[in-house]
């Protein structure tokens, strides 16, 4: 349950995280509010069988329309297995930086 409690931690402490990537997401939408501006990046896989790409969906629809600016990138191949293209990827390194750097 790595992706929910990454979405838990979040609602509860999002004044003191720099962002949250989560791999397998399995948020509550209605909660979305509470991430404010909250750098968000989510990464389902369709051929994930525990946790629809619909919940990535849902939640990233729910935080656009909070006015946050969360990102989404869709894997069709991996399954809930997405952990070493997501984090082997450069240009992820470079935003998860460039997120810890902000006011």
């Amino acid at each position: 349950m790595g992706g929910r409690g990454c979405w838990e931690l979040a609602y509860a402490r999002a004044n003191r995280l720099a962002l949250i990537a989560s791999l397998c997401t399995f948020p509550i939408p209605t909660l979305a509010p509470r991430l404010g501006d909250l750098p968000v990046w989510s990464f389902p896989d369709e051929l994930d069988e525990v946790v629809p790409v619909a919940r990535a969906e849902e939640i990233i629809a729910a935080l656009r329309r909070a006015g946050n600016a969360a990102r989404f990138t869709r894997f069709s191949d991996a399954g809930r297995d997405c952990t070493a293209r997501v984090y082997r990827d450069g240009a992820r390194w470079r935003w998860f930086a460039e997120q810890n750097a902000r006011d």
